[in-house]
Formats: C-alpha cells, structure tokens, sequence
C-alpha cells in the first residue's frame, strides 16, 4: 500500500497511510494549524511554533524539511517575492484548508483527553477577568 503519484495530497493507496505519512514530520500538523488564520512568513512560522511550544528552539533544517513536504503534498503554498532580503511568505492550499477541521477535532480531543487539568484551570482564569 504505497504511494502511486507525487505533487498532490492524494499520492496512497491506503487514506490511513496517507495520513500517517502526512502527519509524521515533526512540525507539519503545527505548521497547518498555524496557518489556519491566515499567510505566514518563514521568520513569523518559526516565532508561532516556538511559542506553541514554549519557546523552545525548533531546528531550522526540521522545519524546512517539513514546510518542503507540505508544499510537495499541495497542503501549503510557498511564495517568493523574488527580494534581497528573501521574502517567502506560506498559505494554505485549497486542500489545505479542507484539513482544518480534522485539526480542530483532535484539537478538541487533545483538550478534553490530554491538557493538564492545571492548564484548563489556568485558561479557565483567564478567561473569567
């Protein structure tokens, strides 16, 4: 159960394994997420997904594998403006798009399954002033 095109989402046999394969990078359900609300520049991307993840360093090499992959499988699209200094700003794909909601639904069980009743507390404080 393989792949059977390239330059596509839909490259599998086997939509279980598509997803597996999709979802696999380190950053890329993070990236898609990021750009749920709207275009990203490379600088802005890294910034997000630091902050997501608690400031921690992400590898500049890892996120550009994943953000490549994602473009090699038409969830996000890649525009340079051509400038010096680079200007490359990232967007969702039509396709892309359309694995949003999938993301808020394990985003929504990742909260009631997986968060830290600490962290909901928190939320829930913060919510209240």
């Amino acid at each position: 159960m393989g792949k059977y095109s390239s330059g596509s989402a839909a490259q599998f046999e086997c939509p279980v394994e598509g997803f597996q394969t999709l979802s696999s990078g380190k950053y890329r359900l993070r990236i898609l997420w990021e750009l749920k609300r709207r275009p990203l520049r490379y600088g802005e991307l890294k910034t997000a997904l630091a902050a997501s993840m608690g400031n921690k360093s992400i590898a500049a090499r890892v996120l550009s594998r994943d953000l490549k992959e994602l473009v090699q499988r038409s969830m996000i699209d890649r525009k340079d403006y051509g400038t010096v200094p680079p200007h490359v700003e990232y967007s969702l794909t039509e396709v892309g798009k359309t694995f949003i909601p999938v993301l808020r639904t394990i985003h929504r069980w990742g909260v009631e399954h997986l968060v830290k009743q600490s962290v909901l507390d928190a939320l829930a404080r913060k919510a209240s002033k």
